[in-house]
């Protein structure tokens, strides 16, 4: 039997240790990368495209004039807006969590916020004539890196949006910060982003297919190591092994781009293959993974007999975890839309609290805890995939229905098509 080989799987990883922002070339390196591997385990990879906005060569700082002046850093909210070019200069206001009780006076001024701005305390923004946002980060860490998703955009609207350090913004608010100016500046555009596919065929039971998750996209600027690097080693380094013994039943992989836009690449996976969704009986998704210091987690939406057999599973198998249920926030969320149930294996901890921030590497990953994952996933893919029936239904609680479909709402906005192929270069 081929063994999970976390070395290899941390070489898979060094491969694409790169910013891979979505649509970008460091994406489009990237999935040529992961192909590659790939197809070096003998399998047939695919690159499935599909437009998205997304922008580059984002900067931004923000000074404060009055009372007192000085210069903080800040990250801009990709395609949230840009400032003229000279910057905006205008008042400023803490407004704690953006309650309507807070907005009375914002007009013509650029708030504070001690979370993120959702749908309605944008509206309210919009509606009050506020005329920039300023978002505050966890203590002690990186200013967070993100967008302004479709959804918001396209049927609130939006604003000049940066992220602020805690440190930054607390000073501002204790020395009473009223005026300052905001400079932002990016480069927006439409691009191709790809999903990379392969397939091994099951042995006996070809139509049961199983799908194995994973996005390789990452926030601006950074490495990506545990969100998602890592999770697309183990996914990659998996298949290397069913390539070698394939199963009774078909696994297919899909390694996502656009996640961190909006699970975009895994909704654009389950539009282009909506004819073939009844036979997936199940969802396999990692996200989050590598780290040395770090507790494992499992995340299912689907049947309580799932959760269980994982559950066994794990004592017998010796590995410590969480286990938990509902939606977790990844690439599994389209599939179980569709009534497919999913399993989520996660590496939580040290590390990871600096998610989607510039902090995300790889200098605290290697292969042993990559491979506490990916042991544990390909045995449990085995151990399914070999049954001589299905271990569990393929069916949704109404609970997990409830929060799937609450959070697919929330996603709703996204006009693009997936494309047959390619665009010729001009």
């Amino acid at each position: 039997m081929t063994d999970f080989d976390g070395d290899s799987a941390y070489r898979i990883l060094e491969s694409i240790a790169y910013p891979r922002q979505t649509g970008t070339d460091g994406e489009h390196k990237a999935a040529e990368e992961i192909a590659g591997h790939l197809r070096a385990a003998g399998l047939e990879a695919a690159l499935e495209p599909f437009r998205i906005w997304t922008y580059t060569n984002d900067e931004a700082r923000l000074d404060v004039l009055a009372p007192y002046e000085k210069k903080y850093e800040a990250v801009a909210v990709g395609l949230s807006g840009e400032t003229p070019e000279g910057g905006l200069e205008c008042g400023f206001q803490y407004v704690e969590d953006g309650s309507p009780q807070y907005l009375t006076d914002v007009a013509g001024k650029a708030v504070l916020l001690s979370g993120g701005a959702g749908y309605e305390t944008m509206r309210e923004l919009i509606k009050r004539k506020a005329v920039a946002v300023l978002q505050v980060g966890q203590p002690h860490k990186l200013q967070f890196r993100g967008l302004a998703r479709e959804p918001l955009r396209t049927k609130v609207g939006s604003l000049p949006m940066l992220n602020v350090r805690f440190e930054d913004a607390l000073e501002m608010v204790k020395q009473g910060a009223s005026r300052v100016r905001l400079h932002m500046a990016l480069e927006n555009f439409e691009a191709v982003s790809n999903n990379v596919t392969a397939e091994v065929r099951g042995t006996e039971f070809p139509d049961e297919v199983v799908i194995c998750v994973a996005h390789y996209d990452t926030v601006s600027g950074a490495v990506g190591g545990h969100d998602n690097g890592a999770g697309t080693a183990i996914i990659v380094e998996a298949a290397r092994c069913l390539a070698a013994e394939p199963l009774k039943r078909t696994v297919r992989i899909a390694l996502c781009s656009g996640e961190e836009y909006g699970l975009h690449g895994s909704r654009h996976y389950v539009k282009r293959h909506k004819g073939e969704l009844d036979n997936i009986r199940l969802c396999v998704n990692c996200d989050v993974a590598g780290m040395i210091i770090g507790t494992n987690r499992l995340d299912v939406t689907g049947p309580d007999s799932l959760r269980w057999y994982l559950e066994c599973m794990a004592h017998e198998y010796g590995m410590g975890c969480e286990v938990r249920t509902g939606v977790y926030s990844s690439d599994n969320v389209p599939f179980s839309a569709e009534g497919v149930p999913a399993a989520s294996f996660a590496r939580y901890g040290g590390y990871v609290s600096e998610g989607h921030t510039i902090r995300d590497g790889v200098e605290d990953i290697d292969g042993e805890h990559l491979a506490i994952t990916g042991r544990f996933l390909l045995e449990f893919l085995r151990r399914v995939g070999n049954a001589v029936t299905f271990p569990f239904k393929r069916e949704i609680p109404d609970e997990h229905k409830k929060k799937v479909g609450e959070y697919v709402e929330r996603m709703k906005g996204d006009h693009y098509k997936p494309l047959k192929r390619l665009p010729r270069k001009k």
